[in-house]
C-alpha cells in the first residue's frame, strides 16, 4: 500500500502539547523534525524520504507547534529551542521510546541538536541538513538570499512571495510545483498564522551549544544552497566532536532530502545503520 500523508497521519500528546505526526515502519525508531519557518510541514519536507527510511527504521515525520496539525493553542516564551528539545522529549516519553536516531532540516536541526546536547541519552545518531543559526558567513553577505525571501512571505504570504522562496531554495524546477502547493495550503491553514506568535522565545544560536553533542552526526548541504551558506556546514563541523560533513554539487540546493531524494535515502540509512 502506498504511504499517503493521510494513511500515516498520528497524534500523540506530548505532556499536554498535541503534536502531529506521520509514521510508518519498524525498528529502530528515527524521528524526523520538520523546519519551523513559514508554511513548512513534515509531510511537505520528507514525503520523498519516508518509503525508503521506513524500510529500515520505525520513522517519524513530526510537526513542531504550530507547524502543521500540531498545537495552534501552546503558548512559550522561553528560549525556543529549549521548548522545542522538551517537546521533543516529551514526545518520545508519550511514544514508550528511550532512545532515537534524529533528523533536522534547516531550523529543524536546532531542535534536535539541542536535545541532544542536553538529553544525550536519548539521542543514538543525528542527520541534519543546514542548519540554520550558524552565525555570519564568512563568504556571503547577511541576511542570505533566502532569509530575505521568506522574511518576505512571512509578511505577505502571497502565491507570488512564496514561488520567489521556492525558486530560492529548491534549485529544480521540476520538484517546485508540488511543494509549492503543499506550503501554501499550511501557510493559510485555519489558526496558523495567529499562532505563530504563541512560541515568542529567544532564538539561541547554535554555535552557543554544539560542542556538546556528542551524537554521530552527518551534516548535509547542497553546494547550491542559496538559503544557509555553504561555509556554515565546515563551522558546524568543526565545532563538533563527532560529525562529518556531506557535500551534494551543483544543481543542489536547500532541499537536498527532496532534490536528491534516492541518493540522500542511500547516504543516511548507510550512515545510521553503519
Amino acid at each position: 500500500m502506498a504511504l499517503t500523508a493521510e494513511n500515516t497521519s498520528r497524534y500523540a500528546d506530548a505532556n499536554g502539547v498535541r503534536i502531529h505526526y506521520h509514521e510508518a515502519g519498524a525498528g529502530p525508531p528515527l524521528v524526523c523534525v520538520a523546519a519551523t519557518a513559514f508554511g513548512a510541514t513534515a509531510w511537505g519536507q520528507n514525503r520523498r524520504n519516508l518509503e525508503a527510511l521506513s524500510q529500515r527504521f520505525r520513522t517519524m515525520l513530526v510537526n513542531l507547534p504550530p507547524q502543521g496539525d500540531s498545537d495552534k493553542q501552546v503558548k512559550s516564551d522561553e528560549p525556543r529551542l529549549d521548548f522545542y528539545a522538551r517537546v521533543l522529549r516529551d514526545f518520545l516519553d508519550a511514544l514508550g521510546i528511550e532512545r532515537a536516531h534524529f533528523y533536522g532540516g534547516s531550523p529543524g536541526a536546532g531542535p534536535v541538536l539541542k536535545l541532544a546536547a542536553l538529553h544525550p541519552e536519548r539521542v543514538e545518531r543525528i542527520v541534519v541538513d543546514a542548519p540554520t543559526g550558524l552565525g555570519k558567513s564568512l563568504f556571503n553577505p547577511m541576511p542570505v538570499e533566502g532569509a530575505a525571501y521568506t522574511a518576505a512571505f512571512g509578511r505577505e504570504p502571497t502565491m507570488e512571495r512564496l514561488r520567489e522562496v521556492m525558486e530560492i531554495q529548491i534549485s529544480r524546477p521540476e520538484l517546485r510545483e508540488e511543494a509549492i502547493e503543499l506550503r501554501y495550503a499550511a501557510a493559510h491553514a485555519p489558526g496558523y498564522q495567529e499562532a505563530r506568535g504563541n512560541i515568542s522565545g529567544p532564538m539561541e544560536g547554535l554555535l552557543n551549544f554544539i560542542q556538546r553533542v556528542s551524537a554521530p552526526t552527518l551534516i548535509i548541504w547542497g553546494a547550491a544552497d542559496r538559503d544557509v551558506p555553504m561555509d556554515r556546514g565546515l563551522a558546524a563541523m568543526w565545532e563538533m566532536p563527532n560529525a562529518r560533513l556531506h557535500l551534494f554539487g551543483a544543481g543542489c540546493g536547500h532541499w537536498p532530502q527532496y532534490e536528491r531524494a534516492d541518493e540522500w535515502n542511500r547516504l543516511v540509512i548507510r550512515f545510521l545503520t553503519d
